[in-house]
C-alpha cells in the first residue's frame, strides 16, 4: 500500500479520503450575522452581516465593512483611473465607451447617473424618434383601453 517507513495524509490516501478528515475537530465558530465585529479599517463595531463577502477566507466575510470597502473602492479608483480605463478600452478591442454630456433631445446637462437623457418626457421623445412604428402601436394600444375603460365604467352605472 505505502512505501516503507512514509505515511500518507488522509487526503492522499485514496483509501483513508473521507473517513479521518470528516471526524476532524473544529476550533473555530463562524459568528452569526447579528454578532457584533469589530472593522479593521475604521474601527466601529458591525454587524457580521455588514461585512463584505471574501470566499478566500475561512469565515467567508473580509475584515473590512462594506461602507469602508467602498470608500476604498473610490480611492483605487481616484489614484488608478487612467490605467483603468485604458485596460477598459483593450478589452472593448480599441472602442471606447461614449458618455454624452447633455441631453440628446433637449441638449439640457446631464446629471452624473444619467447618460443619454434628462427626464422621462425626453425619453418618450427619443423612442418616438428612433422607433416611430413601434411607438404608433404602443399609442394605438393605449386608445383601446382607454375606450375600453370607458364602455366598462359605463356599463358599471
Amino acid at each position: 500500500m505505502t512505501p516503507a517507513g512514509r505515511f500518507l495524509s488522509p487526503g492522499q490516501n485514496r483509501e483513508l479520503r473521507g473517513t479521518i478528515v470528516s471526524e476532524r475537530k473544529i476550533f473555530y465558530r463562524l459568528p452569526s450575522d447579528d454578532d457584533l465585529v469589530v472593522c479593521h479599517r475604521c474601527g466601529e463595531l458591525r454587524r457580521w452581516g455588514d461585512f463584505m463577502r471574501d470566499r478566500s477566507k475561512r469565515s467567508g466575510r473580509g475584515s473590512m465593512c462594506r461602507w469602508c470597502n467602498a470608500e476604498k473602492s473610490r480611492e483605487y479608483y481616484a489614484e488608478n483611473r487612467e490605467a483603468i480605463l485604458e485596460k477598459q478600452v483593450a478589452r472593448r478591442g480599441g472602442r471606447r465607451l461614449v458618455v454624452a454630456l447633455e441631453c440628446s433631445e433637449c441638449g439640457d446637462p446631464l446629471e452624473p447617473p444619467r447618460r443619454v437623457v434628462c427626464s422621462p418626457r425626453c425619453r418618450e421623445a427619443r423612442f418616438k424618434r428612433l422607433h416611430p412604428e413601434s411607438y404608433a402601436a404602443r399609442e394605438a394600444a393605449k386608445v383601446v383601453r382607454r375606450r375600453e375603460r370607458r364602455q366598462a365604467a359605463k356599463a358599471a352605472t
